[in-house]
């Protein structure tokens, strides 16, 4: 017997998406949708891999880079904007499920849709990580440890800044947590992440001598440990909130990320040598990717934090057992020409026993009603249309119901009718990830094939189907539907078939909602990437058959063309590519319920990865700030090759003690020696004091020579020793030196 079902979806931002991750072979593997720097080896992805023992896991990654709390209820703006004539199209999308190009007269700018629409009560566990760009920690990364931009009044004030947000923080993510509950079942659960602590417990320090303004010491390790903390307790205060809210403890807080990773985490200081046993990146100055990797997990960080995840294995979620089956979307995609009237009032008056049906038989359904007739310029009639979305997906019987009972059968005027329009409307719906995808096409009439107006086509519909995992069309043909071919072909190159109605319309739609409900799962997961000439590894041990009996067959189609290429009786396969490769590898499967197929977009290329954009830099100013900010004033992002790679004139990195105790001990080293000692410590302190650099560190100097000068002299080698260190740490401090 196979393993039960486990679903798991991934959201939130950096932390969670994969930045930082790498292959096996050390190379970047980002993959999925442009500027989510999603890897299929992030922490998440190996939790979910510890699992496959146990259960059949379907895992999906919907985690973005520069993700805030906003972004799991609302839609984002990726800032992509392309520029077109009010003749031309917005450029396709290649993950339509999670992204959308909106169209201006003379551009269009890419959205990716909520996060949230990858919740339903299909899900199993959520994974998520949260808060970090709402408090703009990126901020406190450039101006508190990058050479050029860091100082101490930056750095403070980035400190501050995130500490004024994190009760908004809280809030939200109350809010956000009640919403992404009330779409998943009672017995799921979300799992809530924390951050590691962005520096070790260390005295790192800024230093700024800007004479005549006064010295500015700021304590930056200490403040962003605080900080860190801090935000700890707010994200407790937030899931206790929202589980006190619900009567039950639905949300499990992960807290020991910043234990976890004491002792792994970057210096701060880069005048000296990295931490060789870090679990984040440092600071990355000699590539694109500067900030969307320094400081994020690097692999051996999403590695162990996989590892301490799993321990906890599905943190009391309940997983999908068998003897129930599948979860399903379906699209009832009906012509709604003259001569269908029959069948539409068949429809209607049986309606409720056919949704009473997927109740029964499925696990979760959601069911949609799309119509279709002609180009009314074709047929010259105006009631004509070439598609209609007459109900979204909704679970809700009354609703479907509704839209059913609102198609009428008039018009079409000739022959063929807008097939293929219907079938893409459907497709262009809400589909969930990681369910059972059907389009019932309901009809007497052939395609427009190709369709004119629309210029859709049978290879283009099948495209479109595969882009979304895939669609299955499945026509029920109470008439003449397939008589040209054209959705034999769709049916064919979707998994789908071709059913004449023989037995009654009802009792046929019938008998194609059981055969889903009992149909495989085929899952290959959502997206690959790899270098050209280097293996690439598939992966399908998230299929299952409902009944419970193992996948008896996979089919592997590695370019796209329809051929399947491969066949194994193991759920992984190999492949390498010998050149460029940008399209969806196609799994089938087969078990005891049948067939079904699963897609997953594959970037192959010499980088290893897909793009991310994010590849251009951006000017900064003198003090290596970005000029460039959009329109809410937030810095764009700029490339590592723009970053300045020495500090601001002035500013300096100290360790481990402030300015007024490096004094008292250069006060104690001397306060036991002759007169000029002292009196060259009140010169020290005096300058300092009246904010004259220059003289203080003349009369450093003039200590050290007096110090050397005087040993064995006057003053033991021990008190040298001790007043010429004493002396190093302040000329430190001041800068001195530089």
């Amino acid at each position: 017997m196979h393993c039960p079902l486990l679903q798991i979806v991934h959201m939130g931002d950096s932390y969670s998406a994969g930045n930082g991750a790498r292959s096996e072979s050390g190379d970047r593997n980002y993959y999925g949708v442009e500027g989510c720097y999603r890897s299929p080896t992030n922490w998440g992805n190996q939790f979910a891999d510890s699992l496959e023992d146990t259960f059949a896991v379907t895992y999906i990654n919907r985690a973005c880079s520069g993700g805030v709390i906003d972004n799991i209820l609302n839609e984002v703006d990726m800032k992509d904007i392309y520029i077109k004539t009010p003749f031309e199209s917005c450029p396709s999308e290649e993950y339509p499920d999670e992204e959308e190009w909106k169209e201006a007269p003379f551009s269009c700018s890419r959205f990716i849709k909520p996060q949230i629409d990858a919740i339903d009560s299909s899900v199993d566990l959520v994974i998520i990580t949260l808060g970090g760009n709402d408090v703009e920690f990126d901020r406190i990364v450039v101006q508190c440890f990058v050479p050029g931009p860091r100082d101490p009044a930056g750095c403070r004030e980035a400190v501050e800044n995130a500490n004024s947000k994190l009760v908004d923080v809280e809030n939200d993510l109350i809010d956000t947590f009640g919403a992404i509950r009330a779409k998943l079942r009672p017995d799921a659960r979300i799992v809530f992440v924390t951050y590691p602590y962005l520096v070790p417990d260390v005295d790192y320090q800024l230093v700024r001598i800007d004479p005549p303004l006064p010295i500015d010491i700021y304590e930056a390790a200490q403040e962003i440990r605080a900080v860190g903390l801090e935000g700890d307790i707010r994200q407790r205060a937030a899931v206790e909130a929202a589980n006190n809210d619900a009567g039950e403890e639905y949300i499990v807080l992960f807290d020991g990320t910043k234990e976890l990773f004491e002792g792994h985490l970057p210096n701060p200081f880069q005048s000296q040598p990295r931490n060789p046993d870090r679990w984040l990146h440092e600071l990355v100055i000699s590539t694109e990717f500067a900030n969307v990797e320094s400081y994020h997990y690097n692999p051996l960080g999403h590695q162990n934090l996989g590892s301490a995840l799993s321990i906890f294995e599905t943190f009391g979620a309940g997983g999908g057992s068998f003897g129930t089956n599948a979860d399903i979307d379906v699209v009832f995609v009906v012509d709604t020409t003259g001569s269908m009237g029959d069948e539409i009032a068949q429809v209607q008056a049986d309606l409720s026993t056919l949704v009473d049906q997927l109740a029964a038989t499925t696990d979760s359904y959601r069911v949609a009603v799309v119509s279709y007739r002609d180009f009314p310029e074709r047929t010259g009639i105006s009631s004509d249309y070439p598609f209609n979305v007459d109900q979204s997906f909704t679970e809700n019987t009354a609703l479907i119901q509704a839209a059913i009972d609102s198609l009428t059968a008039q018009g079409g005027g000739d022959f063929e009718e807008t097939v293929f329009s219907g079938i893409q409307a459907a497709i262009e719906l809400p589909w969930r990830p990681g369910v059972t995808k059907i389009a019932i096409v309901i009809g007497d009439a052939p395609a427009l094939s190709p369709e004119p107006i629309s210029n859709l086509t049978a290879t283009q519909i099948v495209a479109n189907s595969i882009a979304v995992d895939p669609v299955q069309v499945i026509g029920v043909d109470v008439g003449n539907l397939n008589s040209n071919g054209a959705l034999g072909e769709i049916s064919a190159g979707t998994g789908g078939s071709i059913i004449p109605d023989t037995s009654g319309l009802t009792a046929t739609i019938s008998e194609i909602l059981d055969q889903a409900a009992n149909q495989p799962f085929a899952w290959i997961g959502t997206a690959y990437s790899g270098k050209i000439g280097q293996p690439i590894l598939f992966d399908a041990s998230g299929s299952y058959d409902p009944s419970g009996l193992p996948i008896t067959l996979y089919e592997w189609d590695f370019d796209g063309d329809g051929v399947f290429d491969l066949e194994t009786e193991e759920a992984t396969a190999t492949h390498v590519y010998d050149a460029a490769f940008n399209n969806f590898v196609v799994l089938r499967v087969t078990g005891a319920g049948g067939t079904a197929l699963a897609s997953a977009r594959t970037v192959v290329n010499a980088e290893g990865f897909a793009s991310q954009g994010d590849e251009n830099s951006c000017e900064l100013d003198e003090n290596g700030f970005s000029i460039i900010i959009d329109e809410e004033g937030q810095f764009i992002r700029c490339t590592a090759d723009s970053l300045p790679l020495v500090d601001q004139e002035g500013v300096t990195e100290v360790s481990g003690i402030t300015l007024d105790e490096a004094l008292l001990n250069l006060r104690n080293a001397v306060v036991r020696l002759s007169s000029p000692f002292r009196h060259k410590y009140l010169s020290i302190k005096n300058a300092i004091r009246r904010d004259n650099l220059e003289s203080a560190c003349n009369s450093l100097e003039d200590m050290s020579v007096l110090a050397i000068a005087q040993t064995g002299r006057g003053i033991s080698a021990e008190e040298a020793a001790a007043v010429l260190e004493a002396v190093d740490v302040v000329e430190d401090i001041l800068g001195c030196s530089e």
